[in-house]
């Protein structure tokens, strides 16, 4: 199950049991579910009237509308590193001229690893003691 399909599910359940009667101690010892997540679906029941008498919409649709998953909206400092060689990466194979870097022993996809190997302050080959 899905975790956004199983939140679902126990905010339907959370409601229907506050609609019944029940009280928060049992609600949250029967679903598993802590206090501050007890209350945030409670408030959002209150606010949208579920608990004044509205009734809830059938089973397959939300009560409530969906969060943003936050974790989505971030960027890695690997992102940006990519995004100066996305014109490059997204060229098609055929008119970056394989042969060419077929020709020098690199792939394209190493060509960029060690790119962003060496724009992160990696190192590069040592022969000798010194760096290539």
């Amino acid at each position: 199950m899905r975790q956004l399909t199983r939140r679902r599910l126990v905010d339907r359940k959370i409601v229907e049991y506050l609609v019944a009667g029940k009280s928060r101690r049992w609600i949250k010892k029967q679903l598993g579910v802590g206090g501050g997540r007890f209350e945030k679906v409670r408030a959002a029941a209150q606010a949208q009237g579920y608990l004044d008498g509205r009734t809830l919409p059938p089973y397959p649709e939300a009560l409530f509308p969906d969060c943003s998953d936050r974790r989505a909206a971030t960027r890695s400092g690997v992102d940006a590193m990519l995004r100066l060689h996305q014109p490059w990466i997204s060229v098609p194979a055929r008119r970056v001229g394989l042969a060419t870097l077929d020709a020098c022993g690199k792939s394209p996809h190493s060509l960029v690893c060690h790119s962003l190997t060496m724009a992160k302050g990696g190192h590069g080959k040592i022969e000798n003691g010194k760096r290539m």
